[in-house]
């Protein structure tokens, strides 16, 4: 998938990033309205979305070292 400037951005970056931007927007909808559900659910998905992209990148760099 092609993103912003012409960079090839790999299709699991561009959903991760969506589910960390969807969960900051829920979690500023659930302060202004005072929803503690969609407030938990927005800290859920970007808490998980950013751990997701750093378990990948971890699992990316273990995986290109050869074993001895």
């Amino acid at each position: 998938m092609w993103g912003i400037l012409g960079v090839f951005v790999h299709w699991k970056n561009v959903v991760l990033l969506r589910d960390v931007l969807v969960g900051l927007i829920l979690v500023l909808c659930g302060a202004n309205y005072y929803d503690a559900l969609s407030g938990w659910t927005g800290v859920c998905l970007g808490v998980g979305g950013f751990l997701a992209e750093v378990i990948l990148r971890v699992f990316r760099r273990v995986r290109k070292r050869e074993v001895d």
